[in-house]
């Protein structure tokens, strides 16, 4: 089964309308296609930097944004600060469906009702036994983690 989905029909603003901005840099978990078993509590991450030239504050939230509604645990997590230039690790738990397919969600950031920075896609493939796994073995449970990297990186 592959279900598929559209852009969202309204965009609520451009990048860094209100300032604010972020980059993705990496998935730190669950790359793309990543294969996951069944009825599992899965933890998606992704590594942004903000590309801002001020901190995002403490208002800014990751929401479900279209996609896979099965997947998703959290419609709304909080993300909470990242000074400019500093990278962020920023995770959520999705749940893997018990039927085989692709699945996708699409998450973006939010400074109160104002989006910002990349979209950020979680697409897993359920299957009934992992035979090469690239998955988290994280706890079964709807918690969501934020790591900030303190000092500015380079690249």
């Amino acid at each position: 089964i592959t279900r598929r989905f559209d852009p969202p029909s309204t965009t609520t603003s451009a990048n860094g309308l209100n300032g604010l901005n972020a980059e993705f840099v990496e998935h730190g978990s669950l790359p793309p296609g990543a294969q996951c078993a069944f009825d599992r509590i899965e933890s998606k991450k992704w590594r942004l930097r903000n590309t801002s030239n001020t901190d995002w504050g403490y208002n800014i939230e990751l929401v479900f944004i279209d996609g896979d509604a099965s997947l998703v645990l959290n419609k709304r997590v909080a993300v909470g600060n990242c000074g400019a230039g500093q990278l962020i690790d920023v995770h959520t738990k999705i749940k893997i469906p018990s039927t085989f397919g692709r699945y996708a969600a699409r998450y973006r950031l939010f400074n109160g009702a104002t989006a910002f920075g990349a979209m950020l896609t979680v697409e897993v493939m359920a299957v009934q036994t992992v035979i090469n796994t690239n998955t988290s073995n994280g706890s079964n449970n709807g918690d969501v983690d934020v790591d900030v990297s303190h000092g500015k990186t380079g690249r």
